[in-house]
């Protein structure tokens, strides 16, 4: 278990550095732990909260704070993906029990495959449901355009992303070079 007790006001580069030093393991490791274990164990003022429940329901102010706990570990999995550290959060399904299990790990490269899968199923949902809502006058053919111009744009776009983080590896091996 590695010991770090932050406040709400921690800043996420100092979350993202504990995150590249201790949490950069494989998803069956101790040290990746499960969504809520990282809460609680990083954020003493959670574990106040979750003593001080009353009839099993969180105060607001405990709704409000676990929500900014919340942001500041989302901030700091972006912060993360913008430097390249190979943190982020997975999501695990076990086939036999049914259970989902997210936890904050390195991931494997199936694993970043779905998440980037689901980033984009989400964007293209979206601008599919826009484009329908816009007067309702899309047929198959028409739809199906719009579909083929998505897919072109994503993949422009994942190929800018690919170069911008190979940049930034070359940029960050060259640092700790010198």
């Amino acid at each position: 278990m590695t010991i770090a007790d932050w406040d709400l006001d921690t800043d996420k580069k100092e979350i993202a550095e504990h995150l590249k030093e201790f949490h950069s393991v494989n998803f069956n490791d101790r040290s990746a732990l499960n969504d809520e274990e990282f809460k609680e164990e990083h954020f003493p003022v959670l574990l106040k909260h979750l003593e001080d429940k009353k009839n099993g329901y969180l105060s607001e102010k405990a709704k409000k704070d676990l929500n900014s706990i919340d942001e500041k570990i989302r901030l700091a999995l972006k912060y993360c993906e913008e430097k390249g550290v190979a943190v982020i959060r997975v999501c695990d399904f076990d086939t036999k029990t049914g259970e989902i299990e997210w936890r904050i790990c390195m991931p494997t490269r199936e694993q970043i495959e779905y998440l980037k899968f689901k980033r984009w199923f989400a964007i293209i949902e979206g601008l599919a449901n826009k484009t329908l809502l816009q007067g309702n006058l899309i047929d198959e053919v028409s739809l199906k355009q719009v579909l083929r111009e998505i897919q072109d744009t994503i993949i422009q776009k994942q190929k800018k992303r690919q170069e911008i983080i190979v940049k930034q590896k070359v940029k960050n091996e060259s640092k700790e070079n010198h």
